[in-house]
Formats: structure tokens, sequence, C-alpha cells
């Protein structure tokens, strides 16, 4: 493959490609489609690029010094109180595994590994789904071995992590505490802290799930409406990973939330 892409077009920074070739790798890119005008159109085979977390795990564990890479944190140093890094967040130094073990010690820091969830809301297909397989070889494993990985954090904007997390909207309450929106001149906003000690709480997991549950059960669309109204809760596939905590295991949206001055236009 020497030849190089071909520009066809160029719209500000976004610029449509043509390959020269009709084929990448023996594999072919398009096929002739018949549209209902009787005109023929080359439309592509492969709607996306994908490749699932067993491939890119695999790859990954392929590189030499890869698995060395990941003990490092055994080592490293710790500055007290001060968050550094994750390794020093409570949930790095407390989640168990299903013998109440922590799941991140120094034993199993090449094969337990901490997953995060980036989403812009892409989804091109409806009911699509997740697998996972085990690992044939590594570098330092060439016969094979067995890893373990849980995913502890989502990091996406405000939407998305709503939506992911089986939380409602942003503009309606919010994540992490018992602060509820006021709703005024037709405008959703966070005004007022006069009455901070009833709703600077943490909420409880357990019962978000347990609403969470609550929401699926119901009968109709009608019923969940009233539903997500009462309690600010939908169902999310993450729940059924039981070690999920959809309070805890959501970050800060530095980027809207400070940067872009989201948290100051909140509150103002």
């Amino acid at each position: 493959m020497s030849e190089m892409p071909q520009i066809i077009q160029k719209a500000g920074s976004a610029r449509l490609i043509r390959y020269k070739l009709t084929r990448l790798y023996q594999t072919a890119l398009s096929r002739p489609t018949r549209l209902l005008n009787g005109q023929v159109s080359n439309q592509p085979i492969l709607i996306y690029p994908f490749a699932g977390i067993q491939q890119q795990l695999e790859s990954m564990y392929c590189r030499p010094g890869f698995e060395n890479l990941l003990r490092h944190w055994v080592n490293r140093t710790s500055y007290g109180q001060i968050l550094a890094d994750i390794y020093d967040g409570q949930v790095w130094k407390t989640l168990k595994d299903k013998n109440s073990a922590n799941f991140f010690r120094p034993d199993t820091t090449d094969s337990n590994l901490g997953l995060m969830l980036n989403l812009d809301w892409f989804q091109p297909f409806k009911d699509t789904t997740l697998g996972w397989a085990s690992l044939n070889r590594t570098f330092e494993f060439q016969n094979g071995r067995e890893i373990r990985a849980a995913l502890i954090l989502t990091s996406c904007d405000i939407p998305a992590t709503r939506k992911v997390c089986s939380h409602v909207s942003a503009l309606v309450s919010c994540h992490r505490c018992e602060k509820k929106a006021n709703y005024e001149n037709h405008q959703h906003n966070f005004a007022g802290m006069d009455d901070m000690d009833e709703w600077f709480v943490i909420r409880d997991s357990a019962k978000h799930r347990q609403d969470a549950i609550g929401w699926k059960t119901c009968k109709s669309e009608a019923a969940r409406k009233r539903f997500v109204k009462q309690t600010g809760v939908r169902w999310s596939e993450l729940l059924r990973l039981p070690y999920f905590d959809p309070i805890r295991f959501i970050i800060v949206d530095l980027m809207h939330c400070l940067f872009l001055g989201i948290a100051k236009w909140i509150v103002k």
C-alpha cells in the first residue's frame, strides 16, 4: 500500500477522502448498489472502524514491555492525601473482587485491569452488544494467560454520562448529591444554597440501582416517564455489572464544567 489517499473535497477542517485503490489488503472497500432512481452508487462495506476489547487487549499485551509497564504503579511514590493519579483514589484502593479481596493489588498488577469508558454517543445500530474472550497469547506468556478487567471510570461529556449511567438529564438534578434544579422562566437553574445541609449529601448507589430496576419493570412507556419524573433514574446496561457504582464511577467533565465555564453558569 504505497499509494496515498486522494483528497477530493475540503470543507473547513473536514476532509472527504477517497482512495485510488478499490481494495485494501485484498479486502474490498465498497460494493456497487443500485438506487431507486436506477443509478449505481458505491456504498462502503465498513460503515465504521471497530476493534473489540479482546482484540485491542491482545494487541497491547503482545507489545514488548507492556506487561512490565502495568507493574509500575506498585513502586510509585505517593504523597499522603494528595491525589496525583488514579492509583491514589478510593475506588482503586477499595474495589473488591468476587472473593472480597482487593481487585488491584501487587500480585495482580499485570493481569487485573481498570477500564475507562469514553463515549460521545455514537451508536449507528440498535441493540448492539459487546462480548468477552480469553487472550490466546501475550509477549511474556506465549501460551496465553488469564486477565480480568473492571470498568471503574466513565469519562464522557455531561449528556453522555447521564445516559450511559442511567441518570436523568443534568438540567434536572445532580448525579452526585441530592441537589435538584429550580425551574423559572422556562429555564432550569441550580441557584439557592440556603438549604445546603438538606441536599449536600452523597447519593445512595444501592437505592439508585433499585430505582433503575424499578424503571425496567414498568409495563409501559407512560409508566416509565412517570417513574423517571419521580426518581430521576433510568435503567443502564452497565448496572448488569454488580460492582459498578453509577455515583462514584463518574468523573467531573473538566472541559465543559471548568474550562468552558458550565459550572460557573449553573450556580451564578
